[in-house]
């Protein structure tokens, strides 16, 4: 079997193209890609403080202070 025919590389593949697309519609709205999960955690529940959501999202506090001071710079 090719490499290319196997499944982990076309996974590999439908995954690469899938962040490619997000990153595109997200960068038209004003956002990066990562900036969507952030927004998904305060959708299903509002009022998540920053620690909650590096908790939640696995990111460390400084990454989601900056997430959401260019959330909020830009009108979300």
């Amino acid at each position: 079997m090719k490499f290319e025919s196997s499944l982990n590389y076309l996974f590999s593949e439908v995954t690469n193209h899938f962040w490619i697309n997000l990153e595109m519609a997200m960068k038209k709205c004003g956002l990066h890609s990562g900036q969507i999960f952030v927004l998904i955690s305060l959708w299903n529940e509002d009022g998540q403080t920053q620690i909650d959501l590096s908790r939640n999202l696995k990111l460390s506090p400084p990454t989601i202070n900056k997430m959401i001071k260019s959330l909020s710079n830009n009108g979300f």
